[in-house]
């Protein structure tokens, strides 16, 4: 597994960001995890990714889809929008199992759509799934660090 991997999370529910913490350190999920708490902290944190005074870029997005401020098909949008930053794997996690939702999340170019587990041998399922194919098994670009 990549060690020290930078994985950005934008999450808005500070327990799904320590369960998740929890997740990584019991699955050996060796990251630099950095928190997004709302919409509008994540675009602020685009344009400082973007103007080059934030480094380095995410290897990983874990985007929560409901946020408050700015929603997340939003920051998707922008992402999947930036030359220096649609290269970077989002995926997005929903409590919604809406067709309608997912079909739209793919239209704008996520790379993944989870419902959110809610036990935790599924969180640790979808944490150890997580680290083992996009920080081992995938071959990721190399975001433009201009």
């Amino acid at each position: 597994m990549v060690r020290n991997a930078a994985v950005w999370v934008i999450e808005d529910g500070p327990e799904n960001v320590q369960v998740l913490r929890e997740a990584m350190r019991l699955c050996a999920f060796h990251c630099d995890l950095a928190v997004a708490a709302d919409g509008a902290a994540a675009m602020e944190t685009i344009e400082h990714y973007r103007d080059g005074t934030l480094r380095p870029l995410p290897d990983l997005v874990l985007l929560d889809l409901n946020l408050p401020n700015v929603s997340g098909q939003e920051i998707l949008r922008t992402l999947k929008a930036d030359p220096q930053l649609k290269s970077i794997p989002v995926i997005v996690l929903s409590g919604s199992k809406s067709q309608d939702e997912i079909d739209a999340v793919y239209l704008l170019h996520a790379n993944a759509y989870v419902v959110k587990p809610d036990r935790l041998d599924e969180i640790l399922s979808f944490v150890a799934s997580l680290g083992a194919f996009w920080l081992t098994v995938a071959s990721l670009p190399t975001p433009s660090r201009n």
